[in-house]
């Protein structure tokens, strides 16, 4: 250390020995780089390996805990890394050129933790610092980044499936069906006449009489009242979790077709002598149309409306009496309507107006067979349903004529008569064998189910008005003896007339393409909730599918993008310690790599000999110290007064 002269002139103190760049000056900061290098590296390996596990927990340690000694351990490395990056920065910046000495203290403190990086971060006395204050932000963000550590490790909740071990896990299909009932006369030989309304049999009684079972007629109704996913859901399964998959399957079902036959409608205009006069039994005045033109609506099938109806009905179970469906072979019911719009108001419709918005549809339903993809979520039945195309023909040899008493031929009946597959009183007495489908499936349905479902369904869509002729006798109404209207929907002062019932699900509905594909999927979920259990029995319990049953598993779930954060620091904190060892060799001679040692600065500070002398606090301190400018290396070192023009008038100051 220099000392002052005695004369007048100022001896500036010795300097020191500049030192060139050694690894042995910067082998602890080179150490705890990479130590934070290797500990982030072994914590985005842990994150690694337990991304998308299940939670850990070892009874002593969890992974949280782990993460949160692998980030601090990481961060002290890096921390240290970083003060020692600022203490040395100080030593550079004022080898470049003279500072107020002030700046050094302001430097300094910034190396010392968050507190005094943040405040030389908003320090905008301290110029030409950009380096340091990158430094100094760095951190700041590291000390800042233990919550963001915790932000890396989320959870998830994820269902698996799994066998269920206990076979819970079902849903019902069916391949063969024979709910329903019939009763039958005991005779001792019956011949049945084609082309002759009646047949030979004693006492003038019918022949067969068949019910559907109580789960189909229920099913019928619910699909004509409700939507298809209110229908959906009643579909018989059994999940225990509320979450289950199970394989595809195939299962008998019925399936549901449209057809638009507004194009097929012809328009006319009538005399009124032979307008639509519908009378009902209970209304006690029928509606009268005292016109003398009337404008009727026609198909080619004899289905008509006049304009003083909304809506007029007619089904058939005979698909060669279909317009749109006459290819279906297990055709269970075709529905043709002729309608106005809903918005259409008869009372005050001319008569003689043809520009009414009226459309036809004609909807079927027949027996199929179906893919079904099922799955619950949250306690809630999904199904992918599509047509299996191995098996959705009819098997030409099944629906065969059995013989009704041993050793007597079966009746012989014409072609048409054959194939049908609708109930009749008289026709649908002989036995017959299973109806089949093709594609060795094995899906049949009894004759018994088959009557009992036709004869549900003609009561449900069809009725006997008295326009329709030959419907007063004592037969139930068959398809061969309706008339081409068998329903219809109205509105008189006195309310809404119609026949029959189900004639109000078609005239509300918006689209009564709906209607009938909810019917089909209703009527679907009885097919499969009762189908025989042993092919070769009428059991009625079902068929089971096995599925899997979905286990709620909590998984660690990492977010990758706060690892940004971390890797953000480290590797400014890397492009931070290249810079200040880049600069400290980059002086001339190169600057000691001396970093917060305090023996440095007493050493330095012996070159201030007399600059605090007298000043025992540290304001007083620091305002010498802001008017002072000093460079610690390079040709002159000695204090200088700003503004001052020579080293000895610094000198005179301090002494």
């Amino acid at each position: 250390m220099g000392a002052i002269g005695s004369g007048n002139s100022p001896v500036p103190p010795a300097r020191s020995k500049r030192k060139t760049l050694r690894f042995a000056d910067i082998w602890v900061l080179v150490s705890s780089l990479v130590a934070s290098a290797a500990l982030l590296g072994a914590l985005i390996g842990l994150l690694f390996a337990f991304d998308g596990k299940p939670i850990f927990d070892s009874g002593i340690v969890t992974l949280n805990t782990l993460i949160a000694i692998l980030s601090t351990a990481y961060r002290a490395c890096l921390i240290h890394a970083l003060s020692f990056v600022i203490a040395q920065s100080k030593w550079v910046v004022f080898a470049e050129g003279r500072r107020r000495l002030l700046d050094f203290d302001r430097i300094d403190s910034a190396g010392e933790g968050p507190l005094g990086s943040l405040l030389l971060l908003f320090n905008s006395n301290v110029k030409n610092i950009g380096m340091v204050r990158f430094g100094a932000l760095l951190i700041v963000v590291a000390v800042a980044m233990d919550p963001f550590a915790q932000q890396l490790l989320q959870y998830q909740q994820r269902t698996t499936f799994i066998n269920d071990p206990d076979n819970r896990t079902t849903i019902l299909r069916a391949n063969r069906y024979s709910k329903g009932t019939e009763t039958r006369i005991s005779l001792a030989a019956i011949r049945f006449v084609e082309g002759n309304s009646t047949s030979l049999y004693g006492g003038g009684n019918v022949p067969i009489t068949a019910d559907a079972d109580f789960s189909m007629q229920s099913a019928l109704m619910y699909g004509l009242v409700q939507s298809n996913d209110a229908v959906s859901q009643q579909a018989a399964f059994a999940c225990p979790s509320g979450n289950c998959v199970y394989p595809p399957y195939t299962s008998l079902s019925v399936c549901s077709a449209c057809a638009d036959l507004t194009s097929s409608i012809a328009v006319s205009q009538v005399a009124s002598s032979t307008r639509m006069n519908i009378t009902l039994d209970r209304a006690v005045n029928p509606p009268q149309i005292d016109r003398d033109d009337i404008i009727r609506y026609s198909l080619p099938n004899g289905l008509f409306l006049d304009n003083s109806l909304e809506m007029t009905l007619r089904g058939t179970t005979n698909a060669s009496r279909s317009l749109a469906f006459g290819n279906i072979t297990t055709l269970i019911w075709s529905q043709t309507m002729l309608r106005h719009p809903a918005s259409t108001n008869i009372t005050t419709l001319p008569l003689t107006s043809t520009d009414t918005g009226v459309f036809a549809r004609e909807c079927a339903l027949y027996y199929c067979v179906n893919t079904y993809n099922s799955a619950v979520s949250n306690g809630v039945l999904f199904e992918s349903i599509s047509p299996a195309p191995d098996q959705s023909t009819r098997e030409a040899s099944s629906w065969a004529l059995v013989p009704s008493i041993p050793g007597q031929a079966p009746p012989s009946f014409s072609p048409s008569r054959q194939l049908d597959i609708s109930y009749h009183p008289r026709f649908s007495f002989p036995r017959r064998s299973d109806l089949s489908f093709a594609g060795g499936g094995g899906f049949n349905i009894s004759q018994t189910a088959i009557n009992s479902i036709s004869s549900l369904v003609q009561r449900t869509f069809a009725t006997c008005t008295t326009m329709t002729r030959n419907c007063t006798t004592n037969l139930e109404p068959v398809a061969e003896n309706w008339t081409p209207l068998n329903g219809f929907y109205m509105t008189v002062n006195s309310g809404p007339q119609y026949e029959p019932s189900a004639a109000q699900a078609l005239w509300r509905a918006e689209r009564v393409e709906g209607v009938f594909e909810a019917v089909a999927r209703s009527m679907s979920n009885a097919l499969r909730a009762g189908g025989d259990t042993n092919p070769a029995a009428a059991s009625g319990d079902g068929n089971e599918v096995a599925g899997r049953v979905g286990v709620v598993t909590v998984l660690y779930r990492v977010d990758w993008r706060w690892i940004g954060l971390h890797g953000f620091v480290v590797g400014g904190a890397l492009v931070a310690v290249v810079w200040v060892l880049t600069r400290s060799g980059a002086q001339t001679g190169g600057v000691p790599v001396w970093g917060a040692s305090t023996l440095a600065v007493m050493a330095k500070g012996a070159e201030m000999a007399g600059l605090f002398r007298g000043v025992d606090r540290v304001a007083g301190m620091e305002e010498r110290a802001r008017g002072v400018e000093i460079s610690w290396f390079g040709e002159s070192m000695l204090p200088r007064q700003r503004g001052e023009e020579s080293d000895e008038e610094a000198w005179r100051m301090i002494r």
